[in-house]
């Protein structure tokens, strides 16, 4: 019995424990996956300091979950400074581009700056003269003699003087003529804005009008950029201006009318009007009102009256 061997039963191996798939996430879950803000970077790792080789060097301990947290504190207040300052350089260049399309839209200065930008034309005229004193220069080198070199510098001279002169008074009467038709078109400026104000706004004095204008042109945005506009711009404001000062003065007198009209109404129910007599008495020759002299000679009668 000690030497019978136990015969091994083998039997069919275990059946394998199903391979359940990972469950695959939802669309909903992938956009919310696609919304969330990336992980901040790790603050990269600061290399030890080489410490010589030595049998007692101390052994520098590990980097502590405090310290990570100092790190990624740092890392986030840089990252918030650099937005803060990313939004105030824009809010800045969004200044500067208001400001410059105000320049740029501005009458006077906008049309400087056109000029400005045009490109530099040749001048034709400066050309012409440097290439008559090269003419001039080889005329007088190829002279025979003095004389006859003098003679062709003084007639040049007088050439060019005589040229000058005629394009010096041509602009001078060319602007001479600009102002008469600057002047000429002012005054019938000035004369329609009258009219213009005369039948749409009688009740505003020209005189206020006017006074009134300079300060409507001061307050003219400088987004009205056609000249016609402008104009109607500050007609229309210079007669809210004037209206605006006459209103108070024109209720302070109809205020007063108001009050005088009352003070007549109850003195006439006391004071019967000149020519007519009260009630129950007899109508009687208005009296003449009694001047100084009149008064004066009274006076002497009465003492007189008093001595006899």
């Amino acid at each position: 019995m000690a030497d019978e061997t136990i015969p091994v039963v083998t039997g069919a191996p275990a059946p394998a424990a199903p391979v359940v798939p990972a469950p695959q996430p939802t669309l909903q879950q992938q956009i919310a996956d696609s919304l969330k803000p990336p992980a901040a970077p790790a603050a990269p790792a600061v290399p030890a300091p080489a410490v010589p080789p030595s049998d007692a060097a101390p052994v520098s301990p590990p980097a502590t979950d405090s310290g990570l947290k100092d790190k990624l504190a740092d890392a986030e207040k840089r990252l918030q400074d650099t937005q803060r300052w990313g939004h105030k350089n824009a809010e800045e260049a969004s200044k500067l581009k208001t400001a410059l399309t105000q320049i740029q839209n501005h009458p006077v200065l906008g049309k400087l700056l056109e000029v400005m930008d045009q490109p530099t034309q040749p001048n034709p005229q400066a050309e012409a003269d440097a290439q008559e004193m090269r003419t001039l220069w080889s005329e007088y080198q190829t002279a025979k003699s003095d004389e006859e070199a003098f003679s062709k510098l003084m007639k040049f001279s007088e050439a060019r003087g005589a040229r000058r002169a005629m394009a010096e008074f041509d602009k001078v009467m060319t602007t001479r003529e600009n102002e008469s038709r600057v002047t000429q078109r002012n005054q019938q400026t000035v004369q329609v804005i009258n009219k213009t104000v005369s039948e749409s706004a009688s009740d505003v004095p020209l005189e206020l009008f006017w006074a009134m204008s300079g300060r409507a042109e001061a307050e003219c945005p400088a987004t009205i950029t056609d000249y016609t506009e402008r104009l109607q711009w500050q007609v229309g404001r210079a007669v809210d201006l004037s209206r605006a000062v006459l209103q108070p003065r024109v209720a302070q007198a109809v205020q007063a009318g108001v009050t005088q009209a009352g003070v007549n109404q109850a003195a006439g129910a006391i004071m019967a009007p000149g020519g007519a007599a009260p009630s129950g008495q007899p109508a009687g020759a208005p009296a003449k009102p009694v001047t100084m002299a009149d008064y004066i000679k009274n006076m002497q009668r009465q003492q007189m009256g008093q001595k006899a």
